[in-house]
């Protein structure tokens, strides 16, 4: 008799700790983050169960509308156009690139600090999409150029214009930020300078100090 009992609780004990492993295992399985993530796939994830509340992310404001000055003559105006070329390397190997206005590093925007800029982006032909970002420039998120979180990325044939004011004063660059560890090794990115309004600096030829304007 007290065989068949400690049977019957080794058999309960035993289905008791199937079924609780299993359900850590269910757990486990259903917080795992996806294997692959496209930038083109963020949005807006709830992590929990319920209702959202009213001060949630619905009653937000979009990124993409926070923009620069959307009016106004531009002090410095370009056009980038994006595309797939052949450029040659310094070592004399020719390689199939991504390039800015058919070379890479895409052209030097230089402007002064407190200019309107205006960028035009216009994609060829790069498959993938193509958006501009500007490395460590503090701008309005929609000028920000990250795909899939302030923007879509501009695909073949299409275009987006960047509009904000150049505040900060220093050397900086530019660069895809759709697959951006791909264009960026391929050839999409360029230097961006915005210069003080005035400055005073050493003369190549006289080696004097001069205000510069």
């Amino acid at each position: 008799m007290r065989t068949h009992v400690f049977r019957a609780l080794g058999g309960m004990i035993g289905v008791a700790l199937f079924v609780f492993l299993g359900w850590i295992g269910w757990l486990w399985y259903e917080s795992r983050l996806p294997g692959t993530y496209g930038v083109m796939e963020y949005g807006l994830h709830e992590h929990g169960g319920g209702p959202v509340p009213a001060d949630g992310h619905h009653s937000g404001k979009n990124v993409a509308d926070l923009r620069g000055p959307r009016t106004g003559a531009a002090d410095a105006r370009f056009m980038l156009t994006a595309r797939t070329a052949t450029i040659r390397l310094a070592s004399g190997r020719e390689v199939e690139a991504l390039t800015f206005n058919g070379v890479s590093p895409g052209p030097e925007l230089r402007v002064q600090q407190g200019d309107l800029v205006e960028v035009t982006l216009l994609n060829e032909d790069v498959t993938q999409g193509v958006t501009i970002h500007w490395h460590g420039v503090d701008l309005p998120n929609g000028e920000d150029g990250v795909a899939g979180v302030t923007q879509n990325a501009v695909l073949p044939g299409q275009r987006y214009v960047y509009r904000f004011r150049a505040e900060q004063i220093g050397t900086f660059w530019y660069h895809s930020h759709q697959v951006s560890s791909k264009e960026v090794r391929r050839g999409l990115f360029g230097a961006f300078v915005i210069e003080p309004l005035t400055s005073t600096w050493l003369s190549p030829l006289t080696r004097s100090t001069a205000s510069r304007r």
